[in-house]
């Protein structure tokens, strides 16, 4: 459950309103970010967040975008925080 006690089907959702999900469940509707794992309980620690950023062309008035919090040489992985309820 998400927080408000939202249910979804499953765990690969960023809630962009209280409405709409981006969803990287499905391949072929979603991008490479969805290969992006939380660094919880192992040796790493998340080097990217999620931004959002004002887009008012765009139909929710925001876009997310993911940032480097700090130099992330190349070919190696990329971890973001997936937020507390993911772990509950």
């Amino acid at each position: 459950a998400l927080p408000g006690g939202r249910n979804v089907r499953h765990d690969y959702c960023y809630e962009l309103t209280s409405k709409v999900c981006i969803d990287a469940t499905d391949p072929a509707t979603s991008n490479k970010t969805r290969y992006i794992n939380d660094s919880h309980g192992s040796e790493f620690e998340n080097n990217v967040d999620f931004i959002e950023i004002p887009a008012p062309e765009s139909k929710w008035g925001k876009d997310v975008w993911i940032h480097s919090i700090d130099f992330i040489p190349a070919g190696s992985e990329l971890f973001i925080d997936y937020g507390d309820h993911y772990w509950l």
